[in-house]
């Protein structure tokens, strides 16, 4: 039986994959000491807007806004890194 997607997961997935595959065809087009400086921005921007806003619901908007830009995984580093630092609390 074929496994279910939840919504939104596809965005996460596809997302991954073609920035693997921008990476792998097109090396050095990223530069990877900017993304997080650029992606706390964009997390403390979208969380401004929507105070309270849920993990999930925050990659969704990012995704959205930016889709192909950034890995969930330096999404999860950046909002780590705000949170550590004490630029957020919570459960974002």
């Amino acid at each position: 039986m074929a496994r279910r997607i939840a919504p939104g997961q596809t965005s996460f997935l596809a997302n991954d994959v073609m920035l693997n595959a921008i990476d792998e065809h097109s090396p050095g087009s990223r530069q990877p000491e900017d993304l997080y400086v650029r992606i706390d921005d964009l997390v403390l921007d979208h969380i401004r807007r929507a105070p309270g806003i849920q993990r999930r619901q925050l990659w969704l908007s990012i995704l959205a806004a930016d889709f192909v830009r950034f890995r969930r995984s330096e999404f999860n580093g950046a909002v780590k890194a705000l949170r550590d630092t004490g630029c957020i609390t919570g459960a974002q």
